[in-house]
């Protein structure tokens, strides 16, 4: 019978181990794929990106420094691939593999606690393998939320194991260097490698306080000491360059702000209620309600735990139980009950976030202590030390209870055991995949995927001069056979640099010269996109006609050459010549706009004209820089200037006339001089202007005409104005009629809505009666609703102009005008009357000012390069004996370092300057070289990831060796 035990134990750990198995079931070549991170479809290529401290894949490049810490998580998706298994398998093996790594280390836990109980053993790996928390965990495989997982149950095993003699020293090293490397995914968001020591800190802390006896503390602090070191070491890899990149990088990066991402505690913490918190019921996608059908619109299952009796009366047992564990303690775990106590109780109030009451102290450290807002997500950071917590006091009340019956035992493994894993059903059938809805995670890739994979790699191999963009423009890739993700697909396969629409760096310089890109093609404007796809390195469009997008078609001037095409991908030559990632330009172009940040005369700016902050110290101290300077303003439009205004301080609703027929162009001079005058060409005809007459204007008061040097599809060049130094305004009159509208009984349709155009609504209005009028407006396509905008209208017994700005979704639609009534005041006769409605569009152009009579161009050299890698690009110029700025369309970043060497391989003792070009690339100033040079372009930090390397490689080399050594020599000793 005890045999019959035992094996019964291995036999349902190994089925726990096989769970993966399960979410297969009817879905045999699907790969799993979720939104936040994405199964990579050639795993080779994202394991070898882990070895550099800059990805140059998606949008211009970005520091890389936490996200090699994946290098492991990615090894075990490589071996299998290496080995010729296909992709399914690949992840499925994957998958067994960190699930037997949770379930291993939480068997390791509780058999160094309950050694002779292996119902309570089976109880705790029961509850920390299956519970709520992980549903989202597996939901994306996330890489930290599993790392964690896996390891924190084993490092305190492996404490506490030391403690009680059940390892040796050479042992403790041995498991304490493989813990190591599996909790090397945590340092992804190191936060959640913070958490693991954290743990490990309060259980060596109870360690000592329950210990008296000296000798006994000092073996305490040094496993301690030991296994954080040996943790930290192997670790360093990624600890180093993270390290660097937040304190030394020349930018002050303490909050996760500082990095380009939003910090959303507060809206995560909104259902983090201690109660939601104790249960493991406290992330955000299970309170998202349907509106119209009233169920929750990420997770389905969530009904059952919120209204079905038996969920929510196990989901407090479970809790109960955890508190009723300290009624049964023996003083001999005081150590266990008090480290697991504390453990708990910091993971509830941590994991709660901003949520009251304990938010408030929350929100304290979240403001004064540097680095903690890096915990943006609480509840996912800190519930598995709860997790850790609940199961082994419910483990150590069931041990201490002293279950002799069998009844009573089969009747506890029924209730703790199998009643938590039908409890966790979603998690071991694989219903938190959502395998029944369309926006599930069981993917099939069409083979035309892989095909495109094969011709990039290829023909478009890293090593080319050229980047592709992805259209349509989503943030989120939504395509009809299923897969979805907030990167390029591109990414998960190609070794192309890829731009795309970015949810995720919306503080980004580069996003928005690539969203502005996307703005002029959708207008059919290609020169000024080419003048922006030139500074964007673009060589291909990528269009995906399979993706479910509400964006519009991109132009038929765009899509000229097709390249090739792979069913519904097509790949089309980009429209302009192609312009490398380095190169010499010819002057730079000071941005004296509102804000130096102000991106759009990039668009209007040819390729050798580098765009700079005019306030950029480094430029100031370039030698006669005023030479080939000159001067770019977007003038400030009187009527964007209005709608913006408006829209910022709400209700949007105004009760004064606004006439469109001006529009007022202000602008402030630097220094007087003859400024071209450019304008944004986009439908002007629709608002009166004459392209082949002359534009009469008001400057300054003063009456004078335009005249149209050059049309094109993008934009008006007029003849010069001299202008003085200072402030100036520009005016002209616009004569666009009401765009035509189809009258119903107060409801009026826009026959032709303009998508990239916004709208004034303008009326009069009185009511007599009615108290509760609405201005409805519904953008709408054949197929759905786009958006919708209702606004109440006071009461108002006399006549009253009132106008609403409305800018379209950018797809294409019709709008519908709606005015409703309802008699509030129990009258009959509810009278309210509409007069007067108009429509128009709001002149947006933008106006700009170009001053480049009296600069002197610097020459351009010849610039031959190759990428070595992400990291390094060495090249040779030519005919460069002469001041020069040389161009490296990369994001920029202090860190970027330009050596120059002559033709022997000499330093040139020349100091370049470095600054920021065109809002985002790198620049450097260059004087005092020979007619040949040749260079090296490095990013400095991969020097601090290297050294990483070598000190993580040698700490797991001689940890290894030594502690096998040291049990060959304790096995030859007993011998």
């Amino acid at each position: 019978m005890i045999i019959f035990l035992k094996w019964f134990k291995y036999i349902l750990l190994l089925c726990f181990c096989l769970t993966p198995l399960v979410w297969f079931k009817g879905h045999p070549l699907a790969i799993i794929d979720g939104v936040d991170t994405n199964f990579p479809l050639n795993p080779l290529v994202w394991f070898l990106r882990r070895f550099y401290d800059w990805n140059d894949i998606g949008n211009a490049g970005s520091d890389f420094s936490s996200s090699v810490a994946g290098l492991f998580f990615h090894f075990i998706q490589l071996v299998p691939y290496l080995l010729g298994f296909s992709l399914h398998w690949v992840e499925l093996i994957s998958l067994i593999f960190w699930f037997s790594a949770i379930v291993l280390g939480s068997y390791f836990f509780a058999r160094v606690i309950l050694p002779k109980n292996s119902l309570a053993q089976l109880i705790l790996v029961s509850l920390y393998s299956f519970n709520i928390y992980l549903f989202n965990t597996w939901e994306n495989v996330k890489v930290s939320n599993l790392c964690l997982a896996a390891v924190l149950p084993a490092f305190l095993a492996l404490l506490l194991a030391f403690d009680k003699r059940l390892l040796n020293l050479s042992r403790l090293i041995f498991l304490a260097t493989l813990f190591a490397i599996i909790a090397s995914g945590t340092g992804i968001n190191p936060a959640y490698f913070l958490t693991l020591i954290m743990a490990i800190f309060i259980l060596s802390v109870m360690r000592l306080l329950y210990v008296p006896q000296k000798l006994e503390r000092i073996l305490i602090l040094k496993s301690t000491f030991l296994v954080l070191a040996i943790l930290f070491f192997v670790n360093l890899f990624w600890i180093l360059p993270t390290i660097n990149h937040l304190l030394f990088s020349g930018n002050k990066l303490t909050q996760i702000s500082d990095i380009g991402f939003n910090d959303w505690v507060d809206s995560l913490s909104a259902n983090t209620s201690l109660l939601n918190t104790f249960r493991f019921q406290g992330a955000w996608d299970w309170y998202t309600i349907d509106t119209g059908s009233s169920l929750p619109l990420y997770i389905p299952y969530a009904v059952s735990y919120f209204n079905r009796l038996s969920f929510l009366s196990y989901s407090f047992l479970l809790t109960g139980l955890a508190l009723v564990a300290y009624l049964f303690r023996r003083k001999d775990q005081a150590v266990l009950y008090s480290f697991l106590g504390v453990m708990g109780v910091l993971a509830i109030f941590l994991g709660s976030g901003s949520h009251p009451p304990t938010g408030t102290l929350f929100n304290l450290l979240d403001r004064h202590v540097p680095f903690f807002s890096f915990f943006r997500s609480p509840w996912y950071i800190f519930t598995p030390l709860w997790i850790l917590a609940e199961a082994g006091l419910i483990a150590l009340l069931i041990s201490n209870l002293k279950i002799k019956s069998s009844r009573w035992a089969i009747g506890l493994f029924t209730v703790l055991v199998l009643g938590n894993i039908i409890y966790c059903y979603p998690l071991w059938t694989g219903k938190i995949f959502r395998p029944n809805r369309p926006d599930g995670f069981y993917i099939n890739f069409p083979n035309y995927v892989n095909q495109s994979a094969n011709w990039l790699n290829d023909n478009y191999s890293s090593t080319s001069p050229q980047r592709i963009i992805a259209y349509p423009n989503d943030e989120i890739e939504q395509f009809k056979w299923g897969y979805r993700g907030i990167e390029s697909i591109l990414e998960l396969f190609a070794k192309n640099e890829v731009l795309f629409a970015s949810i995720n760096g919306i503080q980004s310089p580069l996003d928005g010269v690539v969203n502005l890109f996307y703005q002029t093609a959708a207008k059919g404007q290609r020169e000024a996109a080419s003048n922006l796809g030139e500074k964007l390195n673009l060589g291909l469009i990528f269009q995906k006609n399979d993706q479910s997008s509400l964006s519009q078609k991109l132009p038929d001037n765009f899509l000229v050459t097709k390249v090739t095409q792979f069913n519904a991908w097509s790949f089309y030559k980009f429209p302009n010549a192609l312009q490398p990632k380095i190169f010499t330009a010819t002057n730079l172009m000071a941005n004296y706009s509102v804000s130096p940040a102000v991106i759009e005369p990039l668009s209007v700016l040819p390729i050798d004209s580098l765009l700079i902050n005019p306030h950029d110290q480094v430029v100031a101290g370039i030698p006669q820089s005023s030479d080939f300077t000159g001067q770019v303003i977007l003038t400030t439009n009187s009527q964007l200037t209005d709608m913006t205004g408006v829209k910022s301080v709400g209700p949007e609703l105004n009760f004064q006339q606004k006439d469109l027929s001006v529009v007022k162009f202000s602008f402030n001079i630097p220094q007087k001089g003859s400024y071209q005058v450019v304008l944004d060409r986009y439908q002007v005809e629709q608002f009166g202007i004459d392209l082949n007459n002359n534009l009469k204007i008001t400057l300054d008061d003063n009456d004078t005409f335009l005249h149209p040097d050059k049309v094109t599809d993008s934009f008006i060049y007029f003849s010069d104005l001299d202008l003085s130094e200072g402030n100036h305004q520009l005016s002209f009159n616009l004569t666009e009629s009401s765009p035509i509208l189809n009258q119903g009984i107060f409801k009026y349709q826009l026959a032709t809505l303009d998508p990239l155009s916004s709208y004034l609504i303008q009326f009069e209005y009185k009511s007599d009666y009615a108290q509760s009028n609405q201005l409805k407006l519904e953008q709408f396509s054949p197929s759905s609703p786009v958006q919708f905008v209702s606004k109440q209208l006071p009461f108002s017994s006399d006549w009253q102009v009132y106008n609403q700005y409305f800018t379209p979704i950018q797809t294409n639609s019709k709008l519908n005008i709606e005015f409703t009534s309802l008699n509030t005041l129990g009258r009959t006769g509810n009278k309210a009357i509409y007069q007067g409605l108009t429509v128009k569009k709001v002149f947006l152009n933008n106006l700009f000012l170009i001053n480049k009579s009296d600069i002197k161009p610097l020459q351009t050299s010849i610039i031959n390069f190759n990428q070595v890698s992400p990291v390094l690009y060495t090249g040779e110029a030519k005919n460069a004996d002469h001041p020069q700025l040389l161009v490296f369309s990369e994001n920029y970043s202090p860190n970027w370092k330009l050596s120059l060497y002559d033709d022997n391989g000499e330093s040139l003792i020349v100091k370049p300057l470095h600054f920021t070009a065109n809002n985002y690339a790198n620049a450097w100033y260059i004087e005092g070289v020979p007619s040949s040079y040749h260079f090296k372009i490095y990013y400095t930090p991969q020097s601090i990831l290297n050294l990483g390397f070598l000190i993580s490689g040698l700490t797991v080399l001689i940890s290894l060796v030594f502690a096998l050594l040291q049990i060959k020599k304790h096995k030859l000793s007993k011998k």
